[in-house]
């Protein structure tokens, strides 16, 4: 009787699931204005499948990373479908590199969490019924996504992966409901398999390089003008006649995360007590961006700190930068530093507040690393790079054999294929 149920409830669970994907699914690159969902450059394939989900709608780290892993995993022959939300920076890339994608918003309405989340279910009970012979793995990219894709999807035998791509500290149900847990750095993996172990969890948990777009620096050609000719030229800004410092990072409402404010005190040490001018074009957008600029203000910074807003023109800014730095207190890793390493920049970063510190970044050997939140040292270690010109010379040469050595995605996508095929077998073996 057993056995009959649940062969039972399978069959209405598979019609239940036609009618879904039946009734959401639309025509390629068309809407529907009944349904939540939209997909676009869906192919008809027999390729193994793996559903990717970022509903954040913004240009951050996560977004990227996200939009990296899809393409070098279609690059290497999987079908990597993206659910996103419409509009969003996601959603515009995938049109832009004709890559398949599920929206899950409705474009004239302004949807709350749950609307969301709802667009968010029937997207992937759509591809499930689609692709039902070829799913390899979910991959989601917040705790929130992970938690309703495993009770969607619990008894397809399909694989549930999240990267972890903040320092923060993962619930219980979480990490119980990931069949794997990717992180971005050594210390969170440690963090996590440590309180995994306390729980009773045995699950997997890899620290693997973060996925970015290594092709746009690669690929760069360098312009003809000068660094002041560029700058005010493309940004309309006036550069000073002294070292030009540079940090990409968003204006985020936790302050520590990228901590813009102990960059300010650093430069204030500078160029009033140590009569050592330097300056800083900061690339980023944000709802405090306003608050910066008044604090920029009030410690007298304003010819000094440029703010370039968000920009696509993120490789020639960093060209003409004479460093590459993250003063951040709370970064899982920063792809920016990837991004500088591959143009041989020198880097500074936090010694314990960025989690590509000891891994990346080596102090004195592919960059230099201050006393996390500490605005004094990060004022002297900003000098002994600009003052020892030949060591972060050679400290920018290191850098760039790491990146292309042991952090370039297309190796990283690689080792994540396997992981998906790892964990599809050990889960099919398990269930059947």
């Amino acid at each position: 009787m057993s056995n009959y149920n649940n062969a039972m409830n399978r069959s209405f669970k598979c019609l239940f699931l036609t009618i879904i994907a039946a009734i959401c699914i639309t025509s390629f690159g068309t809407y529907n204005h009944y349904a939540c969902i939209s997909t676009y450059n869906l192919p008809t394939t027999t390729k193994p499948t793996v559903i990717l989900s970022c509903l954040l709608v913004g240009n951050g780290g996560t977004e990227r990373y996200t939009l990296a892993l899809q393409q070098e995993l279609t690059n290497i022959g999987i079908n990597a479908v993206l659910v996103c939300q419409e509009p969003s920076f996601l959603a515009t890339q995938c049109e832009a590199h004709k890559l398949p994608y599920v929206t899950c918003s409705h474009r004239r309405l302004r949807l709350g969490p749950l609307l969301i989340m709802s667009g968010f279910k029937a997207a992937l009970l759509s591809l499930a019924v689609t692709y039902k012979r070829s799913l390899l793995a979910i991959h989601c990219s917040h705790r929130h996504e992970l938690l309703t894709a495993k009770k969607l999807i619990a008894a397809d035998n399909v694989p549930t992966i999240l990267t972890h791509h903040t320092p923060s500290k993962l619930a219980t149900s979480v990490r119980r409901a990931a069949d794997c847990i990717i992180t971005v750095n050594h210390t969170d993996a440690n963090s996590i398999k440590t309180s995994n172990k306390k729980d009773g969890l045995d699950k997997t948990v890899i620290a693997l390089p973060p996925f970015f777009d290594a092709t746009r620096i690669m690929t760069l050609h360098p312009p003809k003008q000068s660094r002041e000719q560029y700058f005010q030229e493309t940004f309309n800004i006036k550069l000073l006649p002294c070292p030009l410092l540079v940090k990409i990072a968003h204006f985020y409402g936790n302050e520590p995360h990228k901590n813009h404010p102990l960059l300010f005190q650093a430069m204030h040490d500078l160029i009033y007590r140590q009569n050592m001018p330097v300056q800083v074009a900061l690339v980023g957008s944000g709802k405090h961006r306003q608050k910066y600029e008044q604090l920029v203000h009030k410690l007298k910074l304003s010819d000094y700190v440029h703010f370039l807003g968000s920009t696509e023109k993120v490789a020639t800014v960093l060209h003409y930068a004479d460093i590459n730095l993250l003063s951040s207190s709370q970064e899982a890793f920063g792809i920016t530093l990837l991004e500088g390493g591959l143009l041989s920049k020198p880097t500074i970063v936090a010694s314990a507040g960025c989690g590509a510190a000891d891994w990346l970044i080596i102090d004195q050997e592919t960059g230099f690393l201050f006393e996390n939140n500490n605005a004094t040292d990060l004022a002297r270690t900003i000098t002994h790079a600009l003052t020892h010109k030949k060591v972060a010379q050679i400290c920018g040469k290191n850098l760039y054999k790491k990146v292309v050595g042991e952090f370039l995605p297309h190796h990283t996508a690689q080792t994540i294929l396997a992981l998906y095929v790892q964990l599809h077998a050990e889960i099919h073996s398990r269930n059947t």
